[in-house]
């Protein structure tokens, strides 16, 4: 076993303490393990191993409940809390969830077609959704499409969330992972992070990440967005929004490729003080996109040490491929020719 403060400290445990009694209620305190200094500075780390499953520390000390879902084994009357008594659905086992930065959802290898909304920021946020793949880019190995054509795959609705692991196919009306915020804010999805996924596939998909009401410190990186080809799809989308602009999102280290759009704002909306680095954008191939990066509607961002796929003249050609917002920075970005260090459209 192993307590996780980020990094993993190896706690040894004989065989009694391993394998729960039987005939002891749900929740029972088992068996409590210690260690003596962790990573962060906490005195103490504890493991508390519970019948029916079992819960960690998190990084502040307080206590995580594992749930679990699993399309193949798994019954959605079951209790969640174990991999041998998983829910069927990522629903199921998402609704489980309460309480701001004490849950992780584990989602087991296999087929899930639903449409998951993520609880609301009052009843859970600062959680986790992990697909449990052999490696952290295994595409495929826990799939998950929409419940139906207008509806996204995941709606995020509560702040904090981490999403990792899965291959999304984006439906054709809606977006694989919709994030939103409104203005009561009931809604709100910052601190999101959206790690090593791989997004679209469909060919007929809409939209990879969609951006709506003024999501704010977004964090997406390490993802593979593909053939997201309907009708003005694109890989992230800052749609319109009743709040402000995006607000200093981070997307870093994607790969994008045969998408009608690689990252496009709305008509009259988009980033604002978004950092836009170290991405590699395809810009010639079966589907050559119409935009690279779009930042028209927003302002203050800074764009650099991306690999853009394009040569310079389509870098320079105004309203072209690449368009900048207010007072953008765009430096050290790579075309064909070499490396430009001004705004793009002539800029």
């Amino acid at each position: 076993m192993s307590i996780k403060y980020g990094r993993e400290i190896s706690v040894k445990c004989l065989s009694s303490d391993t394998k729960p009694t039987t005939g002891i209620a749900a929740g029972t305190i088992l068996k409590e393990i210690t260690k003596a200094t962790t990573p962060t500075g906490v005195d103490t780390a504890k493991l508390f191993v519970y019948s029916g499953g079992w819960v960690e520390l998190n990084r502040t000390g307080e206590l995580i409940t594992e749930y679990f879902a699993d399309s193949t084994n798994g019954n959605n009357n079951n209790g969640g809390l174990a991999r041998g008594d998983a829910k069927a659905t990522i629903q199921a086992a998402v609704d489980l969830c309460t309480g701001r930065g004490r849950h992780r959802v584990r989602v087991a290898p296999g087929g899930y077609t639903e449409s998951v909304n993520l609880p609301l920021n009052a009843i859970a946020s600062f959680g986790e959704l992990i697909a449990d793949t052999p490696t952290r880019r295994s595409g495929g190995s826990v799939w998950w499409a929409s419940g139906g054509a207008s509806e996204p795959c995941l709606t995020v609705r509560g702040r904090g969330w981490r999403i990792a692991g899965f291959e999304l196919d984006s439906p054709t009306g809606a977006a694989a992972i919709l994030l939103q915020r409104n203005l009561g804010g009931t809604l709100r999805s910052s601190w999101t992070e959206i790690d090593h996924n791989f997004i679209g596939a469909s060919i007929t998909g809409k939209y990879g990440v969609e951006f709506e009401g003024a999501d704010t410190y977004i964090h997406i990186h390490h993802n593979d967005f593909s053939l997201l080809q309907a009708a003005n799809a694109a890989a992230i989308f800052c749609n319109t929004t009743p709040v402000a602009l995006a607000l200093l999102a981070i997307i870093e280290d994607n790969d994008f490729r045969e998408n009608v759009n690689h990252i496009k704002g709305g008509a009259s909306w988009g980033f604002n003080a978004a950092i836009i680095r170290r991405n590699s954008f395809q810009g010639v191939g079966d589907q050559s996109p119409t935009k690279i990066i779009d930042l028209g509607g927003g302002r203050n961002n800074q764009v650099y040490d991306n690999d853009l796929g394009i040569s310079q003249a389509q870098y320079d050609a105004a309203a072209g491929h690449c368009v900048p917002g207010t007072n953008d920075q765009w430096v050290n970005n790579r075309v064909t020719e070499g490396i430009m260090d001004e705004l793009p459209g002539g800029g």
